[in-house]
C-alpha cells in the first residue's frame, strides 16, 4: 500500500496532551542531521479494535514528518 503523508488536521484535545509528540521528540527529529526512512506495513480489513493502530500510526507519522522538517 503505498500513501502520500500529507497536512494533519487533527487535534489532540486530551488533558494531557496523550496523542501529540512531546517537546524533546519534536526536538530530537528537529535536530536531526540525516533523514529518517520508516516502512510500515498495514494489513487490509483488520477486525476492531486492531484496525484502528493503522490511523494511529499513520497520525503519528504525521506529526513527526511535520516536527522534523521532512526529514
Amino acid at each position: 500500500m503505498s500513501w502520500a503523508i500529507g497536512l494533519s488536521l487533527g487535534s489532540d484535545l486530551t488533558e494531557r496532551q496523550a496523542y501529540s509528540l512531546s517537546g524533546s521528540s519534536k526536538k530530537l527529529v528537529r535536530e536531526l542531521s540525516d533523514p529518517v526512512i520508516v516502512k510500515a506495513y498495514f494489513t487490509a480489513d483488520l477486525p476492531a479494535p486492531y484496525n484502528a493502530y493503522e490511523r494511529y500510526v499513520r497520525d503519528l507519522l504525521v506529526e513527526y514528518r511535520s516536527a522534523s522538517g521532512a526529514k
